[in-house]
């Protein structure tokens, strides 16, 4: 009897490696990284990247491949701290509203047509419903850095608060890079 058990033992642990083994292989080539169990698409990776990279050699000069290689790096880094960014700002309950997001887009446009605004935003490689993301996200990130430094007036000081703050957040949260930056 004690064999029978030890037997299936090993084949319940084989089973088990097996099973994580294949998941890991399965979430390296699907995802460029998780925070707390949020995924980042390798699509959403790429789609940043090139994003970047476009704009990068459209508006100064074309990359070397070592700058391409850390502007990857960059990119994963910048996606996962605006996950954590989105994550925090859940926690704390903030929302920025639609409203909120348009007039901060009209403000933007000025005096510009609609026509000469999305000629633009297809300069920079932005699709209307992606930069209106961009800007939820840049208001968001904004709310969440007033309400972690509310009531610290001098600007460097909120900095420096603000970041310790999401250095903190880092530390604390379940990273994983599954992307090896070819």
């Amino acid at each position: 009897m004690p064999g029978r058990q030890v037997k299936f033992l090993v084949i319940a642990v084989a089973a088990l490696l097996t099973a994580f083994i294949v998941s890991g292989c399965f979430a390296s080539r699907k995802y460029a990284a998780s925070v707390n169990g949020t995924y980042i698409t390798k699509e959403q990776y790429q789609a940043n990247v090139d994003k970047i990279i476009s704009y990068y050699e459209t508006t100064a000069r074309k990359l070397k491949e070592g700058e391409k290689k850390e502007l990857k790096k960059e990119t994963l880094d910048l996606l996962i701290n605006e996950e954590l960014v989105t994550q925090e700002s859940q926690k704390k309950k903030i929302v920025v509203t639609d409203t909120q997001v348009d007039t901060y887009i009209n403000k933007q446009k000025n005096n510009i047509s609609d026509s000469q605004y999305q000629a633009l935003l297809k300069k920079r490689n932005y699709t209307l419903e992606s930069y209106r993301e961009m800007v939820r996200y840049k208001l968001v990130s904004k709310a969440l850095s007033d309400a972690v430094t509310k009531g610290i007036s001098d600007p460097l000081a909120k900095k420096q608060a603000y970041d310790k703050y999401m250095q903190n957040v880092k530390a604390g949260s379940i990273i994983k890079v599954y992307e090896t930056f070819k």
